[in-house]
């Protein structure tokens, strides 16, 4: 009676789990995006643990303090080393979560069918959690090692793995994308590599129950041996980071190169027909082909912005904001935050400004004598000359680019903080694992 009892008690508390986590998430969406306050960065991470450790014991009666202090310090410190990592080694860490946060529609947006079957995915495998539960509820004597390790597992797979998915397949997604810029990136690449300190923790749990290679390495300090890292929980921290982060993050940063690059050669392109244009002595036919170039250039924008959902949508949300709700407001706010780190927008604005420039340019010429206009135009033509020099150093500084030396070394140390957490918790487990 008193098991059957505790099964109850564990549905309600699952019910109220989910109705608690559902309201989280409606609350976080009126999160400011400049940041997230504390007691709601709180009411984020806190839920996971309470969850996974509190379900663990109505099912089967396990507990203990010291883990529970181990899983809870794991998740207060994964955000700190974020910030940390963010601010010594990243760049506009104030504006990250406003750039991530528009980045994240935009992928919506581009694969809707990929982000609604990972949630549903996530919450299909979530509401199975209770059935497993109780079919091994049920099968065990309440208060057994069996149940405890039974559920102990269940647990780890359906619950908290799950939540994993997202990771394993957005966040990828969005460290792939050509079209984040380079500083957003690394800060993300950051927080993702705090985010191996909780799944250390997580991971070290699993390892042991589920009897993985408990072998480790050890080194010598201080005159003893002492035992630091677990082989398969390194190998396993080191596979799921190098799968979803590392290797995103440099096929990123190499497809982010290379499309501005692209956007650079565009824009060169055309201020060497500009710099050609006024270079040769046309007299009025200068304006004339200088319109061309205008008509030519307006075609350019029109097409490219057809082309680009996130960026047609901004500026129908800009032309009549009445009509836009709520997450098409925080949408414009964070481009507006924003905009100037995307490349598709700086290369927007360049084509603006030929587009400016040129009707000036053709307006004073056309007011000229052949000759006077001629000499008007060679003048003109060395500005673009000049601006062609700077691109082409921009071209040159980003073809020569490489990826910081302070991502390789922050990797490093959070996988070795992340390596000896778990080997706390893995130690916890096995002390309480021999103590029943």
């Amino acid at each position: 009676m008193h098991g059957t009892l505790m099964f109850f008690l564990f549905l309600a508390a699952f019910a109220c789990w989910v109705f608690l986590a559902f309201r989280a998430g409606q609350i976080v969406r009126h999160i400011p995006i400049a940041g997230i306050p504390f007691w709601n960065s709180e009411m984020m991470v806190l839920p996971g643990v309470i969850g996974f450790l509190g379900f663990i014991y109505l099912l089967s009666g396990f507990w203990n303090w010291e883990l529970a202090l181990i899983m809870v310090a794991s998740v207060h410190l994964s955000p700190l080393a974020g910030w940390f990592l963010t601010n010594a080694f990243g760049k506009n860490a104030a504006r990250g979560t406003a750039r991530q946060f528009w980045m994240g529609l935009e992928i919506g947006a581009h694969s809707p069918r990929l982000v609604s079957n990972t949630f549903q995915l996530i919450a299909f495998i979530a509401f199975s959690y209770p059935f497993v539960a109780g079919y091994i509820f049920f099968h065990h004597p309440w208060g057994s090692a069996v149940l405890e390790d039974q559920e102990i597992k269940c647990t780890l797979l359906l619950l908290t793995l799950s939540s994993y998915l997202a990771t394993a397949i957005i966040v990828p997604k969005m460290l792939t994308s050509e079209n984040l810029d380079e500083d957003t990136r690394q800060n993300l690449f950051f927080s993702q590599l705090a985010g191996l300190i909780p799944t250390a923790a997580y991971g070290a749990i699993g390892v042991s129950a589920f009897g993985f290679n408990p072998n480790s390495i050890g080194f010598e300090a201080f005159g003893g041996l002492n035992r630091i890292v677990s082989l398969g929980l390194l190998g396993i921290l080191c596979a799921f980071f190098a799968g979803t982060v590392l290797i995103p993050y440099l096929v990123g940063i190499q497809r982010g190169r290379v499309k501005e690059i692209g956007f650079l050669e565009q824009i060169k392109a055309l201020v060497v027909e500009v710099e050609d244009v006024l270079e040769t002595p046309l007299g009025a036919a200068h304006s004339t082909k200088l319109d061309e170039l205008v008509e030519r250039i307006t075609t350019m924008s029109q097409q490219f912005l057809s082309g680009e959902q996130i960026l047609s949508l901004y500026n129908a949300i800009s032309l009549d904001p009445a009509k836009a709700n709520e997450d098409q407001k925080r949408l414009k706010e964070a481009i507006d935050d924003t905009g100037d780190l995307d490349g598709r927008f700086c290369f927007l604005n360049e084509l603006t400004r030929l587009k400016a420039e040129l009707p000036e340019i053709s307006s004073n010429l056309r007011m000229r004598t052949p000759s006077d206009a001629d000499d008007a135009a060679a003048k003109w033509a060395r500005r673009y000359e000049s601006r062609k020099a700077e691109l082409q150093q921009k071209i040159d500084d980003r073809s020569s680019h490489k990826p910081i030396v302070a991502a390789g070394l922050g990797s490093g140390v959070v996988i070795i903080v992340s390596g000896i957490l778990g080997e706390v918790a893995k130690t916890a487990w096995s002390l309480l694992s021999h103590g029943r």
